[in-house]
Protein backbone atom coordinates (compact mmCIF):
# COMPACT_ATOMS: atom_id res chain seq x y z
CA UNK A 1 0.00 0.00 0.00
CA UNK A 2 1.15 3.50 -0.69
CA UNK A 3 0.27 7.19 -0.12
CA UNK A 4 0.64 9.50 -3.16
CA UNK A 5 2.39 12.65 -1.93
CA UNK A 6 2.70 14.88 -4.78
CA UNK A 7 5.07 12.74 -7.18
CA UNK A 8 6.62 10.46 -4.48
CA UNK A 9 5.39 7.44 -3.24
CA UNK A 10 5.01 6.88 0.86
CA UNK A 11 4.62 3.55 2.09
CA UNK A 12 1.58 3.00 4.26
CA UNK A 13 1.17 2.16 6.97
CA UNK A 14 4.32 3.95 8.20
CA UNK A 15 7.47 3.06 10.22
CA UNK A 16 5.73 3.23 13.04
CA UNK A 17 3.35 0.15 12.03
CA UNK A 18 6.39 -2.12 12.40
CA UNK A 19 7.19 -1.50 16.48
CA UNK A 20 10.15 -0.82 17.70
CA UNK A 21 12.27 -1.86 13.81
CA UNK A 22 12.23 0.80 11.07
CA UNK A 23 10.85 -0.63 7.39
CA UNK A 24 12.72 0.73 4.54
CA UNK A 25 10.89 0.33 1.39
CA UNK A 26 14.46 -1.20 -0.60
CA UNK A 27 13.27 -1.43 -4.99
CA UNK A 28 15.32 -4.05 -7.34
CA UNK A 29 16.88 -3.65 -10.19
CA UNK A 30 17.03 -7.27 -11.19
CA UNK A 31 15.36 -8.04 -14.45
CA UNK A 32 15.44 -11.94 -15.28
CA UNK A 33 14.63 -13.45 -18.64
CA UNK A 34 13.58 -16.96 -18.59
CA UNK A 35 14.14 -19.24 -21.36
CA UNK A 36 11.73 -22.34 -21.45
CA UNK A 37 13.04 -24.32 -24.10
CA UNK A 38 16.32 -23.88 -22.33
CA UNK A 39 14.98 -23.83 -18.58
CA UNK A 40 17.65 -21.30 -17.72
CA UNK A 41 16.37 -18.06 -16.02
CA UNK A 42 19.05 -15.21 -16.36
CA UNK A 43 19.33 -11.86 -14.85
CA UNK A 44 20.19 -8.49 -15.81
CA UNK A 45 19.93 -5.41 -14.50
CA UNK A 46 18.01 -2.61 -15.09
CA UNK A 47 19.26 0.99 -15.60
CA UNK A 48 16.92 2.26 -12.08
CA UNK A 49 15.34 0.15 -9.08
CA UNK A 50 11.57 -0.16 -9.96
CA UNK A 51 8.33 -1.94 -9.11
CA UNK A 52 4.71 -2.01 -10.39
CA UNK A 53 5.76 -0.79 -13.94
CA UNK A 54 5.00 -2.50 -17.27
CA UNK A 55 6.47 -5.11 -19.56
CA UNK A 56 5.67 -6.33 -23.10
CA UNK A 57 7.66 -8.29 -25.16
CA UNK A 58 8.18 -6.51 -28.88
CA UNK A 59 9.64 -7.47 -32.18
CA UNK A 60 13.47 -5.78 -33.11
CA UNK A 61 14.81 -5.25 -36.65
CA UNK A 62 18.01 -8.44 -35.92
CA UNK A 63 15.15 -10.99 -35.08
CA UNK A 64 15.71 -11.52 -31.86
CA UNK A 65 13.04 -10.12 -29.34
CA UNK A 66 13.34 -6.96 -27.51
CA UNK A 67 11.72 -6.12 -23.83
CA UNK A 68 9.87 -2.45 -24.02
CA UNK A 69 9.76 -1.66 -20.01
CA UNK A 70 7.76 1.24 -18.52
CA UNK A 71 8.95 2.16 -15.05
CA UNK A 72 6.45 2.25 -12.38
CA UNK A 73 7.78 3.47 -8.74
CA UNK A 74 11.71 4.23 -9.26
CA UNK A 75 14.08 4.80 -6.07
CA UNK A 76 16.95 6.71 -6.46
CA UNK A 77 20.38 5.37 -5.73
CA UNK A 78 20.81 6.39 -2.31
CA UNK A 79 17.58 4.46 -1.18
CA UNK A 80 16.53 7.92 -0.15
CA UNK A 81 13.42 8.49 -1.62
CA UNK A 82 10.59 6.62 -3.90
CA UNK A 83 8.87 8.63 -6.40
CA UNK A 84 6.64 8.07 -9.61
CA UNK A 85 8.61 7.11 -12.25
CA UNK A 86 8.97 8.67 -15.29
CA UNK A 87 11.49 6.20 -17.27
CA UNK A 88 11.10 4.10 -20.29
CA UNK A 89 13.46 1.44 -21.42
CA UNK A 90 13.89 -0.56 -24.66
CA UNK A 91 15.92 -3.72 -23.72
CA UNK A 92 17.71 -5.86 -26.29
CA UNK A 93 18.18 -9.62 -25.85
CA UNK A 94 21.40 -11.42 -26.61
CA UNK A 95 21.71 -15.48 -27.70
CA UNK A 96 22.67 -15.62 -23.70
CA UNK A 97 19.58 -14.39 -22.62
CA UNK A 98 21.05 -10.66 -20.89
CA UNK A 99 19.19 -7.43 -21.32
CA UNK A 100 20.84 -4.46 -22.34
CA UNK A 101 18.89 -1.35 -21.89
CA UNK A 102 18.46 2.25 -23.52
CA UNK A 103 16.25 5.00 -22.10
CA UNK A 104 13.41 5.86 -24.70
CA UNK A 105 13.04 9.80 -25.37
CA UNK A 106 12.61 12.36 -23.10
CA UNK A 107 11.18 11.59 -19.52
CA UNK A 108 10.90 15.32 -18.49
CA UNK A 109 7.30 15.90 -19.52
CA UNK A 110 6.00 12.42 -19.20
CA UNK A 111 3.83 11.38 -16.46
CA UNK A 112 4.73 9.78 -13.05
CA UNK A 113 3.21 6.17 -13.03
CA UNK A 114 2.31 3.67 -10.13
CA UNK A 115 0.04 1.12 -10.60
CA UNK A 116 -0.96 1.52 -14.35
CA UNK A 117 -2.47 -0.89 -16.66
CA UNK A 118 -0.76 -2.20 -19.82
CA UNK A 119 -2.06 -4.30 -22.63
CA UNK A 120 -1.03 -4.76 -25.97
CA UNK A 121 -3.08 -2.69 -28.77
CA UNK A 122 -1.97 -5.11 -32.39
CA UNK A 123 0.29 -7.85 -32.22
CA UNK A 124 3.23 -8.77 -34.76
CA UNK A 125 4.67 -11.94 -35.19
CA UNK A 126 5.29 -14.62 -32.83
CA UNK A 127 3.04 -12.85 -30.29
CA UNK A 128 5.20 -10.09 -29.33
CA UNK A 129 3.43 -6.67 -29.35
CA UNK A 130 3.82 -3.99 -32.17
CA UNK A 131 1.85 -1.56 -29.69
CA UNK A 132 1.51 -1.79 -26.52
CA UNK A 133 -1.06 0.51 -24.69
CA UNK A 134 -0.73 1.80 -21.02
CA UNK A 135 -3.45 3.08 -19.05
CA UNK A 136 -3.80 4.80 -15.52
CA UNK A 137 -1.18 4.95 -13.06
CA UNK A 138 -1.35 8.97 -13.54
CA UNK A 139 -1.37 11.19 -10.90
CA UNK A 140 -4.07 14.18 -11.30
CA UNK A 141 -3.26 16.42 -14.29
CA UNK A 142 -1.00 13.82 -15.94
CA UNK A 143 -1.45 12.24 -18.70
CA UNK A 144 -3.71 9.33 -18.54
CA UNK A 145 -2.50 7.30 -21.48
CA UNK A 146 0.86 6.65 -23.70
CA UNK A 147 1.18 4.79 -26.41
CA UNK A 148 4.35 2.81 -27.43
CA UNK A 149 5.38 1.97 -30.87
CA UNK A 150 7.83 -1.04 -31.62
CA UNK A 151 8.22 0.40 -35.10
CA UNK A 152 9.37 3.84 -34.27
CA UNK A 153 10.72 3.07 -30.94
CA UNK A 154 8.45 5.99 -29.42
CA UNK A 155 5.99 6.48 -26.36
CA UNK A 156 3.73 9.01 -27.10
CA UNK A 157 1.02 10.65 -24.52
CA UNK A 158 -2.92 10.35 -25.79
CA UNK A 159 -4.98 13.34 -25.88
CA UNK A 160 -7.98 11.86 -23.20
CA UNK A 161 -11.47 12.71 -24.83
CA UNK A 162 -14.90 12.04 -23.87
CA UNK A 163 -15.26 9.33 -20.94
CA UNK A 164 -11.37 9.18 -20.31
CA UNK A 165 -11.37 9.63 -16.31
CA UNK A 166 -8.50 11.72 -14.41
CA UNK A 167 -6.72 8.98 -13.01
CA UNK A 168 -7.14 5.35 -12.71
CA UNK A 169 -5.06 3.19 -10.09
CA UNK A 170 -4.47 -0.65 -9.86
CA UNK A 171 -7.05 -1.68 -13.13
CA UNK A 172 -6.13 -4.55 -15.39
CA UNK A 173 -5.98 -4.24 -18.84
CA UNK A 174 -7.27 -7.07 -21.79
CA UNK A 175 -7.82 -7.21 -25.22
CA UNK A 176 -10.68 -8.71 -26.17
CA UNK A 177 -11.13 -9.42 -29.71
CA UNK A 178 -10.22 -6.07 -30.54
CA UNK A 179 -12.11 -4.14 -27.40
CA UNK A 180 -9.70 -2.72 -24.64
CA UNK A 181 -11.28 -3.70 -21.64
CA UNK A 182 -10.10 -2.10 -17.95
CA UNK A 183 -11.25 -4.18 -15.25
CA UNK A 184 -11.03 -3.13 -11.75
CA UNK A 185 -8.95 0.01 -10.10
CA UNK A 186 -9.62 2.74 -8.24
CA UNK A 187 -10.00 6.46 -8.57
CA UNK A 188 -6.92 6.68 -5.65
CA UNK A 189 -4.26 4.13 -5.15
CA UNK A 190 -5.94 1.91 -2.20
CA UNK A 191 -9.67 2.28 -3.45
CA UNK A 192 -11.75 -0.12 -6.08
CA UNK A 193 -14.71 1.72 -7.17
CA UNK A 194 -13.88 1.90 -10.89
CA UNK A 195 -16.66 -0.15 -12.92
CA UNK A 196 -15.46 -1.73 -15.62
CA UNK A 197 -14.43 0.25 -19.20
CA UNK A 198 -14.01 0.24 -22.31
CA UNK A 199 -11.16 2.45 -24.15
CA UNK A 200 -11.49 2.89 -28.07
CA UNK A 201 -7.80 4.63 -29.13
CA UNK A 202 -6.76 6.46 -32.21
CA UNK A 203 -3.33 5.73 -32.53
CA UNK A 204 -3.14 8.32 -36.04
CA UNK A 205 -4.58 11.46 -33.86
CA UNK A 206 -3.10 10.28 -30.74
CA UNK A 207 -6.47 10.12 -28.91
CA UNK A 208 -8.23 7.81 -26.66
CA UNK A 209 -12.06 7.84 -25.70
CA UNK A 210 -13.27 5.68 -22.80
CA UNK A 211 -16.73 4.54 -21.76
CA UNK A 212 -18.26 2.64 -18.72
CA UNK A 213 -19.58 -0.53 -20.00
CA UNK A 214 -23.59 -0.46 -19.20
CA UNK A 215 -23.51 -3.35 -16.62
CA UNK A 216 -26.38 -2.88 -13.27
CA UNK A 217 -24.65 -1.96 -10.48
CA UNK A 218 -25.15 -5.48 -9.00
CA UNK A 219 -23.05 -6.86 -12.01
CA UNK A 220 -20.48 -4.24 -10.83
CA UNK A 221 -19.68 -4.85 -7.55
CA UNK A 222 -18.16 -8.14 -7.82
CA UNK A 223 -15.76 -6.63 -10.52
CA UNK A 224 -14.55 -3.97 -8.18
CA UNK A 225 -10.94 -4.93 -6.93
CA UNK A 226 -7.15 -4.51 -6.93
CA UNK A 227 -4.14 -7.03 -7.37
CA UNK A 228 -6.99 -9.48 -9.39
CA UNK A 229 -6.18 -10.85 -12.37
CA UNK A 230 -7.85 -10.42 -15.70
CA UNK A 231 -7.65 -13.18 -18.41
CA UNK A 232 -9.07 -12.87 -22.29
CA UNK A 233 -10.63 -16.40 -23.16
CA UNK A 234 -10.02 -18.58 -25.97
CA UNK A 235 -13.11 -17.62 -28.12
CA UNK A 236 -13.15 -13.95 -27.82
CA UNK A 237 -15.71 -12.63 -25.29
CA UNK A 238 -15.60 -13.48 -22.27
CA UNK A 239 -12.89 -12.35 -19.89
CA UNK A 240 -12.24 -14.09 -16.69
CA UNK A 241 -11.71 -12.23 -13.23
CA UNK A 242 -10.40 -13.69 -10.32
CA UNK A 243 -9.09 -13.32 -6.72
CA UNK A 244 -7.40 -10.01 -4.99
CA UNK A 245 -9.23 -7.94 -3.25
CA UNK A 246 -12.53 -6.59 -3.19
CA UNK A 247 -14.28 -3.48 -2.72
CA UNK A 248 -13.09 -3.49 1.25
CA UNK A 249 -9.61 -4.34 0.62
CA UNK A 250 -10.28 -8.10 1.94
CA UNK A 251 -8.54 -10.99 0.01
CA UNK A 252 -11.58 -13.04 -1.89
CA UNK A 253 -11.58 -16.17 -3.53
CA UNK A 254 -14.17 -15.55 -5.94
CA UNK A 255 -14.09 -15.62 -9.59
CA UNK A 256 -16.55 -13.66 -12.58
CA UNK A 257 -17.19 -14.31 -15.91
CA UNK A 258 -17.79 -10.56 -17.91
CA UNK A 259 -19.22 -11.85 -21.64
CA UNK A 260 -19.81 -9.86 -24.17
CA UNK A 261 -22.38 -10.48 -27.05
CA UNK A 262 -21.80 -8.21 -29.78
CA UNK A 263 -21.01 -4.91 -28.41
CA UNK A 264 -22.92 -5.27 -25.45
Amino acid sequence: GMDIVGDLAVPWPGPNACGTEECPLALSSLAWVVDLGRGTAVPSDLPAATAAGQVAGVPGPTGLPRVFVRAGLVQSADEAEVRLGREAWICELNEESQMACQPIGEMAARSGRFLAAGVCLTEASGGLCQEYLILGGNTQGGAFAELYSAQSDTLTSLTPLSGVPDTLFGAVAVNVDGRIVTVGGGSQPRKADVAPMRFTVDAANGTIRGETLPLSQEQVAPLQRLFHSATALLGGRDILVAGGLDATLVPTRSATVLRFDGDT
